[in-house]
């Protein structure tokens, strides 16, 4: 052991190791360039990444302007309750969402669907467009019923499907939310054909449940659905089964809409069609 005499009294603690300095001629270590806390300048693709196809980057600009909107919609609220900040522009963003609704724009307007069919289908705009023609593909879907089943609109065992913990979904959950914000528009907008869809369905939905409207106890959902209500302390002010049935009539709405959608792109680009399911052994059916 070293005696007491060598060591140094001005330092505290010394190791019983030398730490050997850096030298001048030591290159630096290079830091990693995809931690994000490091950045060393504009990002570079990989070397083995593929470049995006016209549809996936339009597919990832609506999602990012959507994601914009709710960021600005909810910043905005709360900005308001908090009031006037000088030199804060609360619809800032809104730029942003002008600039990618611009790029979506000029893609959309191209596309021979957006002409020939969705450009005349009010409550439909160029993102909602852009979200369709990106979203979905005629040339992997032989049956319309392709199209319901990959926006979620299918049923197994006679109910609608939903998402189940630890389970792979068959749909795409995205499509699916896309495929509510149309049937919104379209109800909203009241668009022709497809608003009276979603009127008649109402009405045939309250006959078939025993007009719960009336008397909301004929519903045979009603013991369950308050009983839910009543746990997360939401006393129904209205018959419960309203939105049963307006949900019924939401999705029988917007499957008509994707079924005319599959029927006019696949006639577009050249590719056989086949009949919908009700009308399958029907040997004179058209499309008109």
């Amino acid at each position: 052991s070293e005696p007491p005499s060598c060591r140094n009294p001005d330092i505290k603690s010394e190791p019983s190791f030398m730490i050997n300095p850096r030298q001048d001629s030591e290159p630096l270590v290079k830091r990693n360039p995809t931690l994000a806390s490091e950045p060393d300048g504009p990002s570079k693709p990989s070397r083995n990444s593929e470049p995006q196809s016209d549809k996936e980057r339009i597919r990832n600009l609506v999602e990012i302007y959507y994601d914009v909107q709710e960021v600005r919609m909810r910043s905005f609220n709360r900005l308001r309750e908090v009031g006037e900040v000088q030199g804060v522009e609360p619809n800032g963003l809104l730029k942003l969402e002008s600039q990618l609704k611009k790029h979506i724009d000029s893609y959309v307007n191209e596309q021979p669907i957006w002409i020939e069919f969705l450009s005349d289908i009010k409550g439909i705009g160029p993102i909602l467009g852009g979200a369709l023609i990106s979203y979905l593909d005629p040339y992997k879907t032989q049956h319309m019923s392709s199209f319901w089943k990959y926006c979620g609109l299918h049923t197994e065992n006679g109910k609608a499907v939903k998402r189940q913990k630890g389970k792979k979904t068959e749909y795409n959950p995205r499509a699916k939310v896309l495929a509510w914000k149309i049937a919104d528009s379209m109800m909203k907008q009241r668009t022709p054909k497809y608003r009276d869809i979603y009127d008649s369905t109402k009405i045939s939905e309250n006959i078939k449940l025993n007009n719960p409207i009336e008397n909301p106890m004929n519903c045979p959902k009603y013991s369950e659905c308050s009983k839910r209500m009543k746990n997360v302390k939401i006393e129904p002010k209205e018959c419960p089964c309203k939105m049963h049935i307006h949900n019924r009539a939401m999705r029988k709405m917007v499957k008509v809409f994707l079924g005319d959608l599959w029927l006019k792109w696949r006639i577009l680009e050249g590719l056989p069609i086949t009949p919908p399911y009700e009308h399958r052994n029907d040997p004179n059916w058209r499309y008109t």
